[in-house]
């Protein structure tokens, strides 16, 4: 997974980018983290993500088990599924644009992970799609924003779905959001939970790596859902999932 600082600034006429400074890095387990990665000001950023990194383990770890009681699994299914989980954090900065309509904040995805934690500064700019619309997720201070990841789809046999979001620029304001990705490690196969597979309700998904998946994920130029698009099955009808 790419780790790191990223600048996606372009205003070219040939060209739609995205307009945000990022920085990437693993926060957890001990054996991921890479400490060059990190920054080393302000002095307390080190113990304030530590912290924070817990926190946010803790709460993905009870909404997971909250999400497969409600599919019928046993509520440590996808905690035990995972094995040792990664925790990646990325910060997010998008500064002023002059030019907003000609750039993307952050091109329209789905998050490739089993499960999303996003915390913003107050500012909108986040964006859902349903059906063919854009939608504005309204900016609640202090608010978690919780999103389902592409793997938990296809674990969940689509019961639960990925959300198609995006990331708009403004012209006079700055926006920031910080953003927690929970993935399992790299050799773990992702497929449906056997309990929600019969005769009625066929597997929809191939099974995957999740290193291979996000592997996938990352090195092309995917829109929306393409990433788990790709992994249908043929079920001798459209699967809009």
């Amino acid at each position: 997974m790419l780790e790191g600082y990223e600048r996606f600034f372009d205003i070219s006429d040939d060209t739609v980018l995205d307009w945000v400074d990022a920085l990437v890095h693993y926060i957890s387990p001990q054996w991921a983290i890479a400490l060059e990665h990190w920054p080393k000001n302000p002095s307390t950023y080190r113990e304030t993500y530590e912290k924070y990194g817990e926190e946010v383990m803790g709460l993905m770890e009870k909404l997971l088990g909250l999400l497969c009681e409600d599919l019928g699994l046993n509520p440590k299914y996808i905690q035990t599924l995972n094995k040792e989980p990664l925790l990646q954090v990325r910060i997010n900065y998008y500064p002023p644009c002059p030019q907003p309509d000609m750039v993307n904040g952050l091109k329209p995805h789905s998050d490739g992970d089993m499960l999303t934690v996003l915390l913003d500064d107050g500012m909108d700019g986040l964006q859902v799609r349903k059906n063919e619309g854009w939608f504005t997720v309204p900016s609640v201070p202090g608010a978690l924003i919780v999103n389902i990841g592409d793997l938990l789809q296809i674990v969940s046999n689509g019961q639960y779905k990925s959300a198609e979001h995006r990331a708009v620029s403004n012209a006079k304001q700055s926006r920031m959001s910080m953003v927690m990705f929970l993935s399992p490690e790299e050799d773990v196969l992702i497929d449906t939970a056997p309990e929600l597979v019969n005769e009625a309700h066929p597997s929809l998904y191939k099974a995957v790596k999740a290193g291979e998946y996000a592997t996938e994920y990352m090195s092309k130029d995917l829109r929306g859902k393409d990433a788990v698009h790709a992994l249908r099955k043929e079920q001798g009808q459209e699967v809009n999932v």
